[in-house]
């Protein structure tokens, strides 16, 4: 503090030699109206109250007291109060020794951040990224660099702010170990003391005109480094941080994961300086692979690579196996270590915003490998708020544990990031305890459950919007959120799916059921999704998962519609003698179900048109098409119009083909069902084209294009755009043709459909280098697939068959039993009427099963009927026994009909149980 702001001090502390008898200090006659009075106060002990102070002569004018701390050459004194610091004269500004470490000796794929950081403009420059990525590395480079080039005679300061260990630097000890570097012994310990004589310093520095040059790393969050950085601009200073909201008004130099290139090369040259021969330097794919098992992470590679050179004999096969297992952060246990004080920086912060954030983040570690969103990251919330977790999520990636995803509204884990998430996530308890819990902390299971059903909700709501909504920017909105998150959704589905699978006794009874429902919602719209899409392998998959959940669920119409989207994607992939196998397994299916369902037909219709059958094929729509008028079905006779249509195009019946998709195309403008209005204009292209009137076929396909885009449907465009290239190669327009093919290219691969983008780009290459009529492309033969499973047994419990059977069988019994007796007491035996009927029904009991495929009826009704009559038919023997006959009789007619009666119970308690 100098000599202005003593002469400001309006509070000051006794500082007199002499100690008052009576409490209060002498006063000075000499100048007697410059006394301050200060405000009363105790001593500690309560005994007396402080003196007031008198003004400071000329003699003592260096003297003075600033709060609890006094400060200057101590002339006199006499009762201190608070700190005493007696301030030394300034020490001699001279360039002071460097105090950083060596320089790094390998400093590989950074050339675009390191000259970012010397040729900045900006006297501060912060280099953040996530723990492990190199930037202490970078900043000593760049600090050399520039010591070197611009010489900053006042020397380089290296100061380590510990900021992600247990014991990080405050405010008064970074200045302070500042102050010492700068050559001021006995630095200030006070936080304001300390920053004012810093400031001085620096200044005494540019003076002299001895720049310096600062680096500041290894900054925690919650510091602010405002206070050490110098006001001069002759100086320079580089900062390192994880947290890229310390540090405001700086050029800011972000850290992204190495290229696999430069991840490769890097192990590659630390085997190299261990060792110039070393052979495994020279095997690149083995470089890569474990490259990437590192996460192309710096800290990581040095780790193996020091591994790999203390090894001599270890292989690269052997380092990739080790890392190849989940447990990974076993093996790098720096990196580990890295994200662990990432992680406890947030969790000990006094920032409500940085706790939840780490509570988020140890939840999203249940699926680590997905991109979330506000929406999917607001489920896992205590409270489910999309903006709150928007906000979390941009918190964990300014911390850099999470790094901006494929769009701009989703972000992702890095992947050893992602690893160490899903150890953290395992560490909380694997089920909710009913009795302790009270839903402030969520388990594995219900967070998963959170996770699975938000995501199914969501995802309905998005396919209905595609669907039935009339507003074309709310379709196109909905369709890029079901595109995008297309991956997160498959993975949440089968993650759903498995865990349900694994936990067929949850202790919460309907936490099994919660996860198989979201997750059977997910495939749903997944394989609708891919079919629309033309996606027809992935569309396989999504039907497989399916089957999976709905045989969990018991579900035999749900694994009938698995076996036919399974048909479906088949055929998209031209499997069709699985597709074949595939349908029968559903025929299976029909004798367990009520009636005779006509999506099998529409399958087994769709099939016969494939294979060649195109009579059975018509035989099927047209009764198809007669039952969706009954049932007053559109999309149903929409259908089977189309399948009509194409029957007839492959008979080269053009006029009935016509025919047909016109009949489509007016019932669909007159519903409103867009789609299948586009898709009966690019078949009225195709059969305009073929019958010559190539403008007709033209506008057709124009109109269609249309229609999609205005629905924001980017693969029913891109199909119609493929047609349009079609008909302009045929034509030989070859640029009006690649137009159109780079278009559809561009349109199927933003909608997901690569298969159909690369038949598209081999169109286009044959159009650019071929003769003047390129040759038709021919598409590489489909990869084999696997052959479908078979379909489940029919349920034999109490309910159905087995019921059935019993009952009749006892009552069998119980006639046997009645012809005995009456025959040994000589009575007339049991008339053969009644012997008839038994064997009747035990016939129709054990034809049971069959019986109502050739029936609309449904199964419970035929069930009834069939107990009715039985029943009746026991009871009205009894009764004609116990009233007819004589004594013996009616005792026997009493003992059957109550053994009758126990049965009934008995039988009727099964089913009960049953349902």
């Amino acid at each position: 503090m100098d000599r202005e702001d003593a002469d400001r001090a309006d509070a000051t502390e006794p500082h007199d030699s002499e100690e008052p008898s009576d409490g209060n200090e002498p006063q000075d006659s000499t100048e007697p109206s410059d006394a301050i009075e200060p405000e009363n106060s105790t001593e500690p002990d309560g005994s007396e109250e402080r003196p007031a102070q008198e003004s400071m002569s000329p003699l003592i004018s260096h003297n003075f007291v600033h709060g609890s701390t006094v400060g200057g050459s101590i002339i006199q004194g006499g009762r201190f109060y608070g700190d005493l610091y007696v301030d030394q004269p300034n020490e001699p500004v001279a360039a002071i020794a460097s105090t950083a470490p060596r320089r790094p000796s390998l400093c590989l794929g950074r050339d675009r951040e390191l000259e970012s950081v010397l040729t900045t403009a900006s006297p501060v420059c912060v280099v953040v990224g996530m723990g492990g990525a190199g930037k202490t590395t970078l900043a000593l480079e760049a600090a050399y660099r520039l010591h070197e080039r611009q010489g900053y005679r006042g020397g380089l300061l290296f100061l380590d702010g510990l900021g992600y260990t247990d014991a990080p630097k405050g405010l008064a000890q970074a200045a302070s170990d500042l102050l010492r570097f700068l050559g001021v012994r006995d630095a200030p310990q006070a936080d304001a003391a300390a920053v004012q004589r810093l400031q001085q310093r620096y200044e005494d520095f540019a003076a002299k005109e001895l720049p310096l040059l600062l680096v500041l790393d290894s900054l925690g969050t919650g510091f602010d480094p405002a206070p050490l950085l110098p006001a001069s601009p002759s100086h320079r200073t580089l900062i390192t941080t994880r947290d890229d909201r310390i540090v405001r008004d700086a050029a800011t130099i972000r850290l992204p994961e190495l290229s696999a290139a430069t991840a490769a090369g890097l192990l590659r040259v630390e085997l190299e300086r261990a060792d110039p021969d070393d052979p495994r330097a020279r095997e690149s794919g083995r470089l890569r692979e474990v490259a990437e098992l590192c996460g192309r992470l710096p800290l990581a590679l040095s780790v193996i690579a020091a591994m790999l050179s203390g090894n001599p004999k270890w292989e690269l096969s052997t380092v990739a196996a080790k890392l190849a297992t989940p447990q990974r952060l076993n093996v790098l246990t720096p990196v580990r270590s890295a994200f662990e004080l990432s992680f406890a920086a947030l969790q000990k912060s006094s920032d409500d915003n940085d706790q939840d954030a780490a509570v988020l983040f140890r939840r999203m570690g249940c699926l680590p490998a997905i991109e979330f969103t506000d929406r999917s990251a607001a489920a896992l919330l205590d409270e489910p708020d999309p903006d709150r977790a928007w906000v979390l999520l941009e918190r964990l990636r300014t911390a850099h544990l999470l790094t901006p995803g494929g769009h701009t509204d989703r972000v992702r884990f890095l992947d050893l990031a992602g690893e160490f998430a899903a150890t953290l996530f395992e560490q909380l308890p694997p089920h909710r305890d009913a009795e302790a819990g009270n839903g402030s902390s969520l388990s594995q299971l219900d967070v998963l459950i959170r996770l699975a059903e938000s995501t199914a909700s969501s995802t309905r709501a998005d396919m209905s919007t595609v669907d039935s909504s009339d507003d074309s920017q709310a379709v196109a909105e909905a369709f890029h959120r079901l595109t995008a998150e297309h991956d997160a959704l498959w993975t949440i589905a089968a993650r759903a799916a498995g865990t349900a699978e694994r936990e067929p006794e949850a202790p919460d009874a309907d936490s099994r059921g919660r996860l198989l429902a979201a997750s059977r919602t997910i495939a749903v719209s997944l394989v609708v999704l891919r079919e629309r899409t033309g996606r027809g392998r992935e569309s396989l998959a999504g039907s497989r998962l399916l089957l999976r959940v709905t045989r969990a669920l018991d579900d035999r119409r749900g694994e009938f519609d698995a076996f036919l989207a399974m048909c479906r994607g088949l055929l998209a992939v031209d499997a069709r003698t699985e597709a074949a196998q595939c349908l029968h397994e559903a025929s299976k299916l029909t004798r367990q179900l009520d009636g005779y369902p006509t999506e099998f037909m529409r399958a087994f219709a769709e099939l016969a048109c494939e294979v060649g059958q195109l009579a059975a094929s018509a035989k099927e729509y047209q009764d198809l098409l007669e039952r969706y008028r009954k049932s007053d079905d559109v999309e149903g006779r929409l259908a089977a119009l189309h399948g009509l249509g194409r029957v007839a195009f492959l008979r080269d019946d053009l006029p009935e083909a016509v025919r047909r998709h016109e009949q489509a195309r007016t019932l669909a403008h007159r519903h409103a069902f867009a789609l299948h209005a586009e898709r009966a204009l690019n078949e009225l292209g195709k059969c305009h084209a073929r019958l010559g009137d190539t403008e007709h076929a033209v506008q057709c396909h124009l109109d269609a294009k249309r229609s999609a885009e205005q629905r924001g449907f980017p693969h029913g465009a891109a199909v119609s755009l493929h047609h349009l290239g079609d008909l302009h190669r045929g034509r030989g327009e070859k640029s009006e043709a690649l137009e159109c093919y780079l278009k559809a290219e561009r349109l199927h691969r933003e909608a997901g459909d690569s298969r159909r983008a690369d038949r598209s780009a081999k169109l286009i290459h044959a159009i650019r280098t071929g003769p003047e009529q390129p040759p038709a492309v021919t598409e590489d033969p489909p990869p084999p697939v696997e052959p479908p499973p078979t379909a489940s047994p029919p349920k034999r419990d109490p309910p159905t068959v087995v019921r059935s059977l019993r009952a009749v069988l006892v009552l069998l019994a119980v006639l046997i039993a009645a012809q005995l007796w009456s025959a040994a007491d000589g009575t007339p035996s049991v008339p053969w009427t009644w012997w008839t009927l038994i064997v009747l029904l035990l016939a129709m009991a054990a034809a049971r099963q069959y019986t109502y495929r050739f029936t609309t009826i449904p199964l419970s009704h035929w069930a009834w009927a069939l107990d009715v009559l039985a029943y009746a038919a026991a009871l009205g023997y009894f009764i004609r026994v116990a009233s007819t006959a004589e004594q013996t009789n009616a005792v026997l007619g009493t003992v059957v009909f109550l053994v009758s009666g126990a049965a009934s119970i008995y039988f009727l308690t099964q089913r009960r149980h049953s349902h």
